[in-house]
């Protein structure tokens, strides 16, 4: 029985230490991976938030040029706009100019008559959302080529969707300009908002 004792004693000695070395090993594997593997989801982590900054900052750069160029775009545009509405504004002149000079023997009423006749049905722009508008200095509608009842109505204390007073603001600058170009808020009956008009 001793013997017996003495084996058990022996197999404890020998099994114990090689348990206590296989358990310590599977302890510090086991933190090993684990910290490796909380370091991973960090790295990754961070990998990843790096990434949505640069996207971010690369979608940013990209919609700045892109607003930039859409600027400059929106410059030239504006650039042929005005150019087209100066010739427009200098073919009703000429218009009007040959008119009168055709006519000089008529009533100056008998001569504001042909020339609405000339430029009240012309439409211009590719939409054809253009016409010709005149006015008196006293801020009279003499002429709408799209509206005829507003043709007699006084329109010196008509103002824009912001507020301002945009007859007598232009009436003021004729005393001053020869020829300028404005742009204002208008909203038409069906229109939902106030759009810019020139």
């Amino acid at each position: 029985m001793l013997n017996l004792r003495k084996q058990n004693i022996t197999k404890w000695i020998v099994f114990l230490p090689a348990s206590a070395i296989f358990l310590t090993f599977l302890m510090i594997v086991t933190i090993v991976v684990s910290t490796e593997r909380t370091e991973y989801k960090k790295a990754l982590e961070a990998a990843r938030i790096d990434y949505v900054k640069r996207s971010k900052l690369q979608a940013k750069e990209r919609i700045d040029k892109i607003v930039e160029y859409v600027n400059e775009n929106e410059k030239i545009l504006m650039s042929e706009v005005q150019e087209d509405v100066k010739n427009l504004v200098n073919l009703a002149y000429q218009i009007s100019e040959d008119t009168y000079r055709e006519n000089t023997r008529l009533p100056r009423d008998e001569i504001l008559e042909k020339i609405k006749t000339k430029l009240r049905n012309t439409r211009f722009f590719n939409d054809l959302s253009g016409y010709y508008v005149i006015f008196g200095l006293d801020g009279t509608c003499e002429m709408n080529g799209m509206d005829r009842s507003l043709e007699g109505k006084n329109f010196i204390d008509l103002q824009d969707s912001s507020g301002r007073y945009i007859m007598r603001e232009g009436l003021a600058r004729l005393k001053k300009e020869e020829a300028f170009a404005t742009t204002y808020e208008w909203k038409n009956s069906t229109d939902k908002a106030p759009r810019k008009k020139k």
